[in-house]
């Protein structure tokens, strides 16, 4: 009597196990993929691309003044006497510290504005993941690039593709 009872506490313990792992369903995206494909991409890059010309431009004309001034100084330095030459000379040196500073500072800028464009489209890629998990009974979603070996039946970003209408 107890084997039968102890085969029977297996036997349901085998069953509720494998009955939990039915309902378990994983899926895989690769988020850096999606993230490329939503539809805010296009202005976000221009929005990019209009503020590196700005910064660009602000170079440029720094570039400029320093080119003026160092043209002016070989054209006027025969003429100069030593303090006006020195002075000229830290002239150059400021000018060129400028665009030193403002090129370090605009890789500093475009990166900030490059990660304030994409922290909103992520969160809205993460949101379109939630609802097609939520959609299609997906307890779990993993990023593709931390998933050794998957089925291809498991990629959800056909159902993300159909979702933001890339394909029908």
């Amino acid at each position: 009597m107890k084997k039968m009872l102890f085969l029977t506490l297996i036997s349901i313990g085998i069953f509720l196990n494998t009955g939990l792992r039915a309902q378990t369903k994983i899926g895989y995206i690769n988020t850096d993929e999606l993230v490329t494909m939503m539809p805010d991409i296009p202005a976000a890059e221009q929005e990019l691309k209009q503020f590196q010309a700005d910064m660009q431009f602000y170079v440029d004309s720094l570039q400029n003044e320093l080119s003026k001034a160092d043209s002016s100084f070989v054209a006027d330095s025969l003429k100069m006497n030593a303090t006006q030459k020195t002075d000229a000379r830290k002239k150059l040196v400021v000018i060129y510290s400028k665009i030193r500073d403002f090129s370090t500072q605009t890789e500093t800028a475009l990166q900030q504005k490059q990660e304030s464009l994409l922290i909103p489209i992520r969160k809205k890629a993460l949101e379109l993941v939630r609802q097609i998990a939520k959609e299609n009974g997906y307890t779990y979603i993993l990023e593709l690039n931390s998933v050794i070996i998957a089925p291809p039946t498991d990629d959800i970003m056909p159902l993300a593709k159909k979702k933001l209408g890339i394909i029908k």
